[in-house]
C-alpha cells in the first residue's frame, strides 16, 4: 500500500525524533490515524466557524451536530508541509471540516486520529484546554 504524504511526513519525524519522547506521539499518531482525501460540505447556516480555530471549530460541531471530533495533519492550498488540524466525521465517517469549508481550503489530504467524546469533555473540564489540543491532552494522560 501507498504512504500518503502525510503519512510520509509522520515517518520522517519519527526517523528524525529517533530517541526522543516525541518520537512515540508520531509514532502513536501514525499507527491509530487514518487518512481521509474527501470531504463532505454542510450547510453552515448558524455555526460561527471562525478562520485558523480548527480545535474549537471541531469541538463546537462534535456537541452541536454530534458528530466525531478527529484531530491530526492536513494539506492544503498546495503547500507541501502538512499542518496540524482537526476535522470532525459525520455518523456515516464521512468527513466534515467545517474550518477548511468556510475558507474555501483546497484540501489535498487529512490524516487524524479519532476521540471519544468523553476525552473531549474530560479536556475542556481541564486545566489544559487553552494550552494544548485535545488530542495531545488524551496522548499525555492515557498512551505517553
Amino acid at each position: 500500500m501507498n504512504k500518503t504524504k502525510i503519512q510520509e511526513y509522520l515517518n520522517q519525524m519519527i526517523h528524525l525524533l529517533n530517541g526522543s519522547p516525541q518520537q512515540k506521539y508520531y509514532q502513536f499518531l501514525l499507527k491509530e490515524g487514518k487518512s481521509f482525501n474527501t470531504r463532505k460540505n454542510i450547510n453552515l447556516s448558524g455555526i460561527s466557524a471562525k478562520p485558523k480555530n480548527c480545535f474549537n471549530n471541531s469541538i463546537l460541531i462534535n456537541y452541536s451536530l454530534d458528530y466525531d471530533y478527529c484531530e491530526g495533519f492536513y494539506l492544503f492550498n498546495n503547500i507541501s508541509v502538512p499542518f496540524e488540524h482537526a476535522f470532525n466525521l459525520d455518523k456515516s465517517n464521512n468527513l466534515v471540516d467545517v474550518t477548511a469549508q468556510k475558507n474555501n481550503f483546497n484540501v489535498d489530504e487529512w490524516f487524524g486520529v479519532k476521540l471519544d467524546k468523553k476525552y473531549i469533555d474530560e479536556f475542556l473540564n481541564s486545566k489544559y484546554n487553552g494550552v494544548t489540543t485535545p488530542l495531545n491532552f488524551y496522548y499525555t494522560k492515557y498512551i505517553k
